[in-house]
């Protein structure tokens, strides 16, 4: 096979390789815009947390994905249409170092910072390294010359990249208007998503009576909703809980209890059980159910709750063997989780699977985690008129 021949080769193989890549950057783009899921990837999950944080974005807005694309499109314009320029071969150079380079940068962010992977990012990133070194590796003699000073043009690419990343602000959340009359009612009698809930059977923290008012739906096998419960647990410090009503509206996404998640993942096997716990031990002891609901962000990890076996034997250390045995028996905790379950349906509609969703009383619901907890506290404050206590 002549050197013409190989070069040839090389070129389809590499256009299969950006043309794949290409796919996979187009599809995550338009899921990031549409802050829709990616297929099997359940919300918390280990893919989830990867394309939900702050390092899926470039800029506010802007995710990662969108200059990813761009650049496999004009290598693979170039290959198609440009392959025997001279000129477009330095192109092919800067290009396929930024790939690489890029790839290098975003698996070490999951690696070493988030840890957690997500299965179409690598496939992707690894799709393009592949075609940038097979188009490298056919660069005529006199353009690998000229590898050290497309490095350094690559390598001020990527550090313009990383700066955004690092230094300006992004957005992890995002806000959708689904109504005033979304959150509505008065006193201990709510209407949420045009479904009326009594107090009395689902969770909640602070001042029942107040009309400054906050719902989450939150699942405790989920990586973000356990993030911001945590914050919720230092904002009732920081504003004083008497101040403000807290709606805990435990959301399981498992297909078994919640008819409106149609994807069973492994992440959320034990989802059911736990939101049955919690209910149980609010229906027998509030007191109670705050210590376990506590335990159950406070112990696992980050990533991960710990295990169905634990979760009941605390949840009997609480109350006691057969007291939770017979809180569990009682057919209202299935009506409470089946009825949550369609309230969450009514959003989901407008604001997509992905959680943890809070619902503020100006009708706004807020998707996704705050990227910390200050920002959640200048939610709070904004959204409902809160001061920071002594």
């Amino acid at each position: 096979m002549t050197t013409t021949e190989k070069r040839s080769t090389a070129w389809l193989v590499a256009k299969i390789l950006f043309g794949l890549a290409s796919l996979g950057a187009g599809y995550l783009l338009v899921v990031a815009l549409k802050n829709g899921p990616v297929a099997g990837c359940g919300s918390g999950s280990s893919c989830d947390t990867v394309l939900k944080s702050r390092w899926a974005y470039l800029l506010p807005g802007i995710p990662v994905t969108a200059p990813a694309l761009f650049t496999y499109l004009v290598l693979l314009f170039g290959l198609i249409f440009k392959a025997g320029s001279k000129a477009w071969e330095g192109v092919f150079l800067v290009g396929s170092l930024m790939v690489i380079g890029a790839a290098v940068w975003f698996i070490g962010l999951q690696v070493l910072v988030l840890k957690s992977f997500c299965f179409y990012c690598m496939a992707t990133h690894l799709l393009g390294v592949a075609g940038s070194i097979i188009l490298l590796r056919s660069l005529r003699p006199i353009q690998r010359e000229l590898v050290p000073l497309g490095a350094a043009a690559a390598a001020m690419g990527l550090a313009m990249m990383a700066a955004c990343q690092i230094f300006m602000p992004q957005a992890t959340t995002a806000d959708t208007q689904v109504g005033a009359g979304a959150l509505a009612g008065s006193g201990r009698a709510l209407e949420i998503g045009g479904q009326s809930i009594d107090l009395a059977k689902f969770p909640f923290r602070g001042n029942p009576d107040s009309e400054k008012r906050l719902v989450i739906f939150f699942d405790y096998t989920c990586s973000s909703c356990r993030r911001v419960h945590a914050y919720l647990d230092r904002a009732e410090e920081r504003f004083g809980k008497d101040n403000y009503l807290l709606v805990m509206l435990p959301t399981p996404l498992n297909p078994d209890c919640n008819r409106h998640f149609k994807e069973e993942m492994s992440d959320h096997r034990n989802a059911c059980l736990f939101a049955s716990l919690g209910f149980a031990l609010w229906a027998a002891d509030r007191e109670k159910f705050y210590e376990y609901d506590r335990w159950m962000i406070e112990s696992g990890s980050a990533r991960y709750p710990p295990d169905a076996d634990a979760a009941r034997a605390k949840a009997a250390e609480l109350l006691g063997e057969d007291a939770l045995a017979e809180a569990l028996s009682d057919p209202q905790i299935n009506e409470s989780i089946e009825r949550v379950c369609e309230i969450w349906n009514v959003f989901k509609a407008k604001t997509g699977v992905s959680m943890p969703k809070m619902l503020w009383a100006n009708g706004t619901m807020t998707t996704g985690a705050a990227g910390s907890e200050f920002e959640l506290f200048d939610m709070m404050k904004e959204r409902l008129g809160l001061e920071r206590v002594n």
